[in-house]
């Protein structure tokens, strides 16, 4: 940030800001300049603009289209809480749930012991026998590479998804599509978000030096992406 300062630097967006590990400290770095934005939520709202993916209306999506769908034992498999996004997520599932009639809502988000090894058939393979031992129906992984990989191995098993499991991600992409049956996920609009910031920093930096900054908080709605897998 000095550099920045000594260079001149007149206007920044800063999206690596959410780790928990982190807290706010990255935000206090950026306090002396006047033309700030960050992508997603800060820890913290109310000191600086952003334009943030809305993930707990994107879990709330997801949630809900798994019980519309029939499911009565939907999991959350996340890697534990090493991102702020991490807390917004488990949160709106638990809150769905509940809102749903689910009495238990904390049994089902799982902080997977395998998240390290999701990428591996072998991670992915004691996730399934996981699930298993819990009747899951439907389960919300992080990433299509993982959706992709545990629907390969749950069809070599001989479970059928959707019919026996439902599986869905939280980030759609389109190698998701790729995979037969399609993964169900999120379109987060990230083209979206990167206009908006981008738009929202220039007209702070026309702004006459001197004059406050206004706090803009931007949330992007997902899009469901239906694919076969629930």
């Amino acid at each position: 940030m000095e550099d920045f300062w000594n260079r001149s630097v007149d206007g920044i967006i800063c999206a690596s800001h959410t780790y928990a590990a982190h807290g706010g400290k990255i935000i206090s770095l950026l306090e002396r300049f006047s033309n700030k934005v960050v992508i997603n939520e800060p820890a913290v709202r109310g000191s600086i603009s952003f334009v943030s993916q809305d993930q707990e209306r994107g879990l709330e999506i997801l949630t809900e289209h798994l019980i519309e769908r029939g499911c009565r034992s939907p999991y959350l498999i996340t890697p534990g809480v090493t991102d702020l996004g991490h807390y917004a997520r488990i949160r709106s599932f638990k809150k769905t749930l509940r809102k749903h009639g689910f009495s238990q809502p904390d049994k089902y988000s799982l902080e997977s012991p395998f998240t390290d090894s999701l990428k591996t058939e072998k991670g992915c393979g004691q996730l399934i026998d996981l699930l298993l031992s819990l009747n899951a129906d439907g389960v919300i992984v992080s990433w299509n590479f993982i959706a992709i990989r545990l629907i390969t191995l749950l069809k070599k098993r001989g479970i059928r998804v959707p019919e026996d499991i439902r599986v869905v991600s939280h980030r759609h992409t389109p190698y998701g599509e790729i995979i037969a049956p399609a993964v169900t996920g999120l379109n987060y609009h990230f083209e979206e978000i990167g206009r908006r910031t981008a738009s929202m920093l220039l007209e702070f930096m026309q702004m006459p030096a001197k004059r406050i900054r206004p706090v803009e908080e931007i949330f992007i709605t997902p899009e469901l992406y239906r694919g076969e897998s629930s």
